[in-house]
């Protein structure tokens, strides 16, 4: 299920970019990486949607949201 949603998420955030919904594309990049955050798909798109909407520091704190998680996790592992 959680597959799903994400590759719907995906899907319409891609579609959304390309009508030049970039605030809508942004949106359900979002909702999609509440579902799964460690999504690299969705990640992308969320910050090339920020970019497009010209939200260049958005665009920043997901990639550091993503960056934090991740490091979280890999110490985990460790």
């Amino acid at each position: 299920m959680i597959s799903t949603i994400v590759d719907i998420a995906h899907t319409l955030s891609r579609i959304l970019s390309e009508v030049g919904d970039h605030r809508g594309a942004l949106s359900a990049a979002t909702v999609g990486l509440s579902v799964d955050a460690c999504s690299t798909h969705l990640r992308d798109d969320a910050v090339d949607a920020a970019l497009a909407y010209g939200d260049a520091a958005e665009a920043g704190h997901i990639r550091e949201r993503y960056d934090a998680l991740a490091s979280e996790l890999d110490d985990e592992l460790v």
